[in-house]
């Protein structure tokens, strides 16, 4: 395969990444750089049905081919409740030009604390949202009467 890659006439260059932590072809086609991953399958030839997500795809695979597998099955797995597939890889890529224009992605460390810290406060908002409060001010207020009266507080 690498080697068909190689012989291709707009190809300007051509490698095999072994350190990768899957395994992956950079290439320069045609003046675009591409990040190719690669899986060899232990199939003679891929049917008009085929379906990354079967599980069976992954047995006897060296955990390099499965993670390089699992990146695809994701991708789908996030495409699939997308109603219009073509409107949303246009919004993406859109948005990635926007932020290569104005040098976004050199803050991709700060981008990614920032996801995490608004993925904690939504979280947090919703179970405060969920908290009945009206049952922890009861547990609080019979726990204040149970003390002032020496009662036992576990009992309701």
């Amino acid at each position: 395969f690498f080697e068909l890659l190689k012989k291709q006439p707009k190809m300007t260059e051509c490698r095999i990444v072994q350190e990768a932590f899957v395994p992956v072809v950079k290439l320069i086609f045609d003046g675009i750089d591409i990040d190719l991953l690669f899986a060899r399958l232990a199939l003679k030839e891929i049917p008009d049905n085929f379906d990354l997500r079967e599980d069976m795809l992954l047995k006897n695979l060296d955990p390099r081919l499965v993670r390089s597998l699992n990146g695809c099955r994701a991708t789908d797995e996030i495409l699939r409740p997308v109603p219009n597939i073509d409107n949303f890889r246009l919004a993406l890529r859109s948005i990635k030009l926007w932020a290569k224009s104005k040098l976004s992605f050199g803050w991709y460390l700060l981008g990614f604390l920032l996801i995490l810290g608004f993925s904690s406060i939504h979280c947090f908002f919703s179970v405060f949202r969920a908290w009945n409060l009206l049952q922890l001010f009861g547990l609080l207020w019979r726990c204040v009467l149970g003390y002032a009266g020496g009662q036992d507080v576990s009992a309701p």
